[in-house]
C-alpha cells in the first residue's frame, strides 16, 4: 500500500509541479494541518488519522477531504482541478514551444560557419587588452 500511496503521490505531484498558486503538492511531517474558511475552522490531526498515508485536499471553502486508498486519488484530484490541470497542460505546451524555438536557434547558429577575414583580424588586434593581470601570490609563497 505504501508504494501504491507513493507512486500515485508521485504521479500527481508530476501534474502539477510542486506548487501553484492554488495547490501544494508534497509529502509532509507536519503532525496537524489548519483549514480556515469565512465560517468555520478545521484541525486535522495526523496522529488521530487511520492510515500512515493519506491524502488530505484542503479547498478552503469545505471540510478537509481525507481518502486513504491510494486508487482514488488520481481520480479525485482529476475530478476536483480540472481547471489547475487544464492550465498545467496549456502552460507546459507553451513552454515546450519555446524550448523548441530557442533549440532551433541555437542549432541555426552552431551550424553557421565563421571565417575570420583580415579586418576582422586587424580589429582584434587593435581591441585586445594589453594589459597583463597577475595573480596574487599563493600564501605558501614568500
Amino acid at each position: 500500500m505504501l508504494a501504491l500511496h507513493k507512486k500515485n503521490s508521485d504521479s500527481i505531484y508530476n501534474m502539477f509541479g510542486g506548487a501553484t498558486t492554488t495547490l501544494l503538492v508534497g509529502r509532509t511531517n507536519a503532525q496537524s494541518f489548519k483549514s480556515v474558511t469565512k465560517l468555520k475552522t478545521w484541525y486535522v490531526y495526523v496522529k488521530d488519522l487511520k492510515h500512515r498515508t493519506a491524502m488530505i485536499m484542503i479547498d478552503g471553502n469545505t471540510e478537509p477531504t481525507i481518502e486513504y486508498d491510494p486508487n482514488k486519488y488520481i481520480p479525485i484530484v482529476s475530478k476536483k482541478f480540472v481547471v489547475e490541470l487544464t492550465q498545467r497542460k496549456s502552460s507546459m505546451k507553451q513552454e515546450r514551444r519555446g524550448e523548441e524555438a530557442a533549440e532551433s536557434n541555437l542549432q541555426l547558429k552552431l551550424e553557421t560557419k565563421f571565417v575570420p577575414d583580415a579586418s576582422y583580424a586587424t580589429a582584434l588586434i587593435r581591441n585586445s587588452n594589453t594589459m597583463e593581470y597577475p595573480l596574487p601570490p599563493f600564501k605558501e609563497d614568500p
